[in-house]
């Protein structure tokens, strides 16, 4: 029943008030995610911005994206 699953994901929400004109957010995240090779899709919201990532890799890319937040701050 129903579609096979291809990419089995959590979902990330970015708890970051993010405006859909700020530039290079996305990108910020995107390669700190590529750097550790953690894969990703992305889901810009008009306020939130949103990650899948791999079930298996979840724990790492918080990690990761809680230390690229430790940077910024």
């Amino acid at each position: 029943r129903g579609w096979p699953a291809n990419f089995v994901a959590v979902w990330l929400t970015v708890q970051v008030h993010s405006s859909l004109e700020a530039v290079g957010l996305t990108a910020a995240m995107s390669r700190a995610l590529t750097e550790r090779q953690i894969p990703c899709n992305v889901l810009a919201g008009f306020y939130h911005d949103h990650l899948l990532v791999p079930v298996d890799r979840a724990d790492e890319a918080v990690a990761t994206l809680e230390s690229l937040a430790e940077l910024a701050n």
